[in-house]
Protein backbone atom coordinates (compact mmCIF):
# COMPACT_ATOMS: atom_id res chain seq x y z
CA UNK A 1 0.00 0.00 0.00
CA UNK A 2 3.06 2.42 0.96
CA UNK A 3 4.24 1.87 -2.56
CA UNK A 4 1.27 2.50 -4.52
CA UNK A 5 0.56 5.60 -2.03
CA UNK A 6 4.49 7.10 -3.02
CA UNK A 7 3.52 6.34 -6.93
CA UNK A 8 -0.06 7.92 -6.16
CA UNK A 9 2.33 11.29 -4.64
CA UNK A 10 5.04 11.20 -7.80
CA UNK A 11 2.27 11.44 -10.60
CA UNK A 12 0.59 14.14 -9.11
CA UNK A 13 3.64 16.13 -8.65
CA UNK A 14 4.44 15.46 -12.37
CA UNK A 15 0.27 16.39 -13.33
CA UNK A 16 0.77 19.22 -11.13
CA UNK A 17 4.02 20.48 -13.20
CA UNK A 18 3.19 19.70 -16.23
CA UNK A 19 -0.93 21.67 -15.32
CA UNK A 20 1.75 24.63 -14.86
CA UNK A 21 3.68 24.35 -17.87
CA UNK A 22 0.70 24.24 -20.23
CA UNK A 23 -1.11 26.86 -18.34
CA UNK A 24 2.21 28.89 -19.01
CA UNK A 25 2.65 27.98 -22.70
CA UNK A 26 -1.26 28.55 -22.96
CA UNK A 27 -0.61 32.52 -21.60
CA UNK A 28 2.35 33.07 -23.28
CA UNK A 29 2.29 31.79 -26.76
CA UNK A 30 1.52 34.46 -28.45
CA UNK A 31 4.36 36.15 -27.19
CA UNK A 32 6.90 33.06 -27.62
CA UNK A 33 6.45 31.17 -29.89
CA UNK A 34 4.05 30.23 -33.09
CA UNK A 35 3.89 27.59 -35.68
CA UNK A 36 4.02 28.88 -38.90
CA UNK A 37 2.47 27.27 -42.41
CA UNK A 38 5.03 27.10 -45.65
CA UNK A 39 1.93 29.64 -46.73
CA UNK A 40 2.50 32.21 -44.21
CA UNK A 41 6.65 32.83 -45.24
CA UNK A 42 5.58 32.10 -49.01
CA UNK A 43 7.61 28.66 -48.64
CA UNK A 44 6.94 26.15 -52.05
CA UNK A 45 8.02 23.57 -53.18
CA UNK A 46 11.87 23.77 -53.41
CA UNK A 47 13.62 24.89 -56.83
CA UNK A 48 17.22 24.46 -57.77
CA UNK A 49 19.01 27.33 -59.24
CA UNK A 50 22.31 27.44 -61.04
CA UNK A 51 24.17 30.87 -61.34
CA UNK A 52 27.50 31.14 -63.26
CA UNK A 53 29.80 34.48 -62.86
CA UNK A 54 32.78 35.80 -62.58
CA UNK A 55 34.31 37.49 -59.62
CA UNK A 56 36.57 40.32 -59.67
CA UNK A 57 39.10 40.21 -56.84
CA UNK A 58 41.01 43.81 -57.45
CA UNK A 59 43.66 44.27 -54.70
CA UNK A 60 46.10 46.32 -56.85
CA UNK A 61 45.26 50.20 -58.15
CA UNK A 62 43.80 53.53 -57.59
CA UNK A 63 40.07 51.82 -57.00
CA UNK A 64 40.76 48.46 -55.45
CA UNK A 65 37.51 46.38 -54.12
CA UNK A 66 39.58 44.08 -51.99
CA UNK A 67 41.51 45.99 -49.04
CA UNK A 68 43.14 45.19 -45.72
CA UNK A 69 41.38 45.89 -42.82
CA UNK A 70 43.47 43.49 -40.11
CA UNK A 71 46.62 41.66 -39.76
CA UNK A 72 48.34 39.31 -37.34
CA UNK A 73 51.72 39.91 -35.86
CA UNK A 74 52.98 37.11 -37.42
CA UNK A 75 51.43 37.48 -40.66
CA UNK A 76 54.26 39.39 -42.87
CA UNK A 77 56.79 36.97 -41.86
CA UNK A 78 54.57 33.62 -42.36
CA UNK A 79 54.43 31.85 -45.67
CA UNK A 80 50.48 31.97 -46.18
CA UNK A 81 50.05 35.58 -44.90
CA UNK A 82 48.20 33.61 -41.62
CA UNK A 83 46.09 36.54 -40.03
CA UNK A 84 45.55 38.61 -42.83
CA UNK A 85 41.80 39.62 -42.98
CA UNK A 86 40.60 41.51 -46.26
CA UNK A 87 37.19 43.76 -46.59
CA UNK A 88 35.86 43.19 -50.32
CA UNK A 89 33.10 44.52 -52.37
CA UNK A 90 34.11 43.09 -55.74
CA UNK A 91 31.94 42.95 -58.84
CA UNK A 92 30.53 39.85 -60.49
CA UNK A 93 30.15 39.91 -64.04
CA UNK A 94 28.28 37.58 -66.71
CA UNK A 95 32.01 37.01 -68.14
CA UNK A 96 35.68 36.97 -67.51
CA UNK A 97 36.28 40.70 -68.41
CA UNK A 98 35.56 43.26 -65.96
CA UNK A 99 33.74 45.75 -68.60
CA UNK A 100 31.41 42.50 -68.41
CA UNK A 101 27.75 42.92 -67.17
CA UNK A 102 27.62 43.57 -63.70
CA UNK A 103 25.06 40.93 -62.20
CA UNK A 104 26.05 41.41 -58.60
CA UNK A 105 28.98 42.16 -56.16
CA UNK A 106 30.16 39.68 -53.38
CA UNK A 107 30.05 41.39 -50.19
CA UNK A 108 32.24 40.53 -46.92
CA UNK A 109 35.23 39.74 -45.52
CA UNK A 110 37.99 36.69 -45.86
CA UNK A 111 41.08 36.10 -43.72
CA UNK A 112 44.32 33.66 -44.35
CA UNK A 113 43.32 30.56 -41.52
CA UNK A 114 45.58 28.51 -42.68
CA UNK A 115 49.62 27.90 -41.45
CA UNK A 116 50.54 25.76 -44.16
CA UNK A 117 48.67 26.31 -47.28
CA UNK A 118 46.86 29.16 -48.72
CA UNK A 119 43.33 28.42 -47.32
CA UNK A 120 41.11 31.25 -46.63
CA UNK A 121 38.35 31.79 -44.55
CA UNK A 122 35.72 33.50 -46.38
CA UNK A 123 32.53 35.12 -45.18
CA UNK A 124 30.46 36.93 -47.84
CA UNK A 125 27.09 37.51 -49.44
CA UNK A 126 26.65 37.42 -53.24
CA UNK A 127 24.34 40.71 -53.56
CA UNK A 128 22.35 40.41 -57.27
CA UNK A 129 21.22 43.19 -59.08
CA UNK A 130 20.32 41.72 -62.30
CA UNK A 131 16.50 40.12 -63.47
CA UNK A 132 14.28 38.44 -60.77
CA UNK A 133 17.22 38.00 -58.47
CA UNK A 134 17.53 41.90 -58.04
CA UNK A 135 17.47 42.36 -54.12
CA UNK A 136 17.97 38.61 -53.32
CA UNK A 137 21.29 37.25 -51.36
CA UNK A 138 22.97 33.99 -50.86
CA UNK A 139 25.36 33.95 -47.88
CA UNK A 140 28.49 31.39 -48.14
CA UNK A 141 30.66 30.53 -45.16
CA UNK A 142 33.45 27.92 -46.07
CA UNK A 143 37.01 26.96 -46.86
CA UNK A 144 38.92 28.43 -50.26
CA UNK A 145 42.28 27.01 -50.96
CA UNK A 146 43.27 29.44 -53.49
CA UNK A 147 45.78 27.34 -55.35
CA UNK A 148 43.51 23.95 -55.82
CA UNK A 149 42.04 23.18 -59.32
CA UNK A 150 38.33 23.66 -57.95
CA UNK A 151 36.58 24.56 -54.41
CA UNK A 152 33.94 23.87 -52.45
CA UNK A 153 31.66 26.22 -50.21
CA UNK A 154 28.91 26.16 -48.76
CA UNK A 155 25.75 28.68 -49.21
CA UNK A 156 24.41 28.86 -45.89
CA UNK A 157 21.62 31.16 -46.34
CA UNK A 158 20.09 33.66 -48.43
CA UNK A 159 17.17 36.39 -48.84
CA UNK A 160 14.53 37.56 -51.54
CA UNK A 161 13.73 34.95 -53.70
CA UNK A 162 16.45 32.56 -51.89
CA UNK A 163 14.94 32.57 -48.29
CA UNK A 164 15.89 29.61 -46.72
CA UNK A 165 18.71 28.43 -49.38
CA UNK A 166 20.88 25.56 -49.24
CA UNK A 167 23.38 24.81 -51.71
CA UNK A 168 27.39 25.14 -52.42
CA UNK A 169 29.06 27.09 -54.92
CA UNK A 170 32.57 26.34 -57.29
CA UNK A 171 34.72 28.08 -57.52
CA UNK A 172 37.86 28.00 -60.35
CA UNK A 173 40.52 30.04 -60.88
CA UNK A 174 40.45 31.86 -64.28
CA UNK A 175 43.23 34.44 -64.07
CA UNK A 176 45.65 35.48 -60.96
CA UNK A 177 47.87 38.04 -61.39
CA UNK A 178 51.17 37.33 -59.29
CA UNK A 179 52.65 40.04 -59.13
CA UNK A 180 49.65 42.85 -58.26
CA UNK A 181 47.26 39.90 -56.33
CA UNK A 182 44.37 40.75 -58.82
CA UNK A 183 42.32 37.61 -59.54
CA UNK A 184 39.45 36.56 -61.48
CA UNK A 185 37.49 33.30 -60.20
CA UNK A 186 34.67 31.44 -62.08
CA UNK A 187 31.76 30.42 -60.13
CA UNK A 188 28.98 27.96 -60.14
CA UNK A 189 26.85 28.19 -57.76
CA UNK A 190 23.81 25.46 -57.25
CA UNK A 191 21.24 26.83 -54.64
CA UNK A 192 17.77 25.43 -53.83
CA UNK A 193 15.69 27.70 -51.55
CA UNK A 194 12.62 26.76 -49.51
CA UNK A 195 12.85 23.87 -46.44
CA UNK A 196 11.06 20.91 -45.88
CA UNK A 197 8.64 19.86 -42.51
CA UNK A 198 6.99 22.69 -40.38
CA UNK A 199 8.42 25.79 -39.02
CA UNK A 200 8.02 26.84 -35.59
CA UNK A 201 8.94 30.18 -34.94
CA UNK A 202 10.57 31.09 -31.14
CA UNK A 203 11.70 34.24 -30.60
CA UNK A 204 15.06 34.37 -29.80
CA UNK A 205 15.74 30.51 -30.18
CA UNK A 206 14.95 29.40 -33.85
CA UNK A 207 13.37 25.99 -34.21
CA UNK A 208 12.30 24.31 -37.19
CA UNK A 209 10.26 21.27 -36.27
CA UNK A 210 9.55 18.24 -38.48
CA UNK A 211 6.17 17.19 -39.39
CA UNK A 212 4.56 14.82 -37.65
CA UNK A 213 1.89 12.62 -37.98
CA UNK A 214 -1.31 12.56 -35.73
CA UNK A 215 -2.10 14.87 -32.90
CA UNK A 216 0.58 16.68 -31.23
CA UNK A 217 0.77 19.54 -28.54
CA UNK A 218 3.85 22.21 -26.96
CA UNK A 219 4.38 22.32 -23.76
CA UNK A 220 6.85 25.07 -22.16
CA UNK A 221 8.78 23.66 -19.31
CA UNK A 222 11.30 26.15 -17.79
CA UNK A 223 12.52 24.72 -14.79
CA UNK A 224 15.29 24.84 -12.23
CA UNK A 225 17.53 21.46 -12.47
CA UNK A 226 16.35 18.46 -11.48
CA UNK A 227 15.71 14.65 -12.65
CA UNK A 228 12.40 14.42 -13.97
CA UNK A 229 12.68 10.34 -14.45
CA UNK A 230 11.72 10.30 -10.54
CA UNK A 231 8.34 11.25 -10.68
CA UNK A 232 7.74 9.23 -13.78
CA UNK A 233 7.15 5.74 -14.96
CA UNK A 234 9.38 4.22 -17.37
CA UNK A 235 6.34 4.24 -20.03
CA UNK A 236 5.60 7.68 -20.04
CA UNK A 237 8.20 9.88 -21.45
CA UNK A 238 10.48 7.28 -23.12
CA UNK A 239 7.28 4.90 -24.43
CA UNK A 240 5.40 5.45 -27.73
CA UNK A 241 3.11 7.99 -25.89
CA UNK A 242 5.06 10.98 -26.12
CA UNK A 243 9.13 12.08 -26.57
CA UNK A 244 11.05 14.89 -25.34
CA UNK A 245 13.05 17.62 -27.76
CA UNK A 246 14.97 20.18 -26.62
CA UNK A 247 16.83 23.28 -28.33
CA UNK A 248 19.23 20.52 -29.18
CA UNK A 249 19.17 17.16 -30.16
CA UNK A 250 18.52 14.83 -27.33
CA UNK A 251 18.10 10.85 -26.70
CA UNK A 252 17.23 8.91 -23.36
CA UNK A 253 16.80 4.75 -23.44
CA UNK A 254 13.91 3.37 -22.20
CA UNK A 255 13.59 3.97 -17.94
CA UNK A 256 16.47 6.30 -17.65
CA UNK A 257 15.98 10.14 -16.10
CA UNK A 258 15.62 13.11 -18.19
CA UNK A 259 17.54 16.09 -16.39
CA UNK A 260 15.97 19.23 -17.15
CA UNK A 261 17.54 22.54 -16.69
CA UNK A 262 15.95 26.34 -16.64
CA UNK A 263 16.52 25.77 -21.06
CA UNK A 264 14.01 25.63 -23.19
CA UNK A 265 12.07 21.81 -23.76
CA UNK A 266 9.28 20.81 -25.77
CA UNK A 267 6.99 17.94 -25.01
CA UNK A 268 5.38 16.97 -28.07
CA UNK A 269 2.47 13.74 -27.65
CA UNK A 270 2.32 11.33 -30.96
Amino acid sequence: MANYAFLGLRLSIFTFLLFLSSNLIQTHSQQFSTRLSKNEVGLKAQKLSHLHFYFHDIVSGRHPTAVRVAEAAVTNSSATGFGLVVMIDDPLTLGPNISSKIVGRAQGIYGSADLSNLGLLMVLNFAFTEGKFNGSTLSVLGRNEVFSAVRELPIVGGSGVFRFAKGYAEARTHELDLKTGDAVVEYNVYAGSGIGGMLSAVHGIPYVQTTLRGRSGFFLLGLFPFSFGSFLPSNVFCGKCCFWRSCVSMSQPPGSPLALSSSVYYLTAL
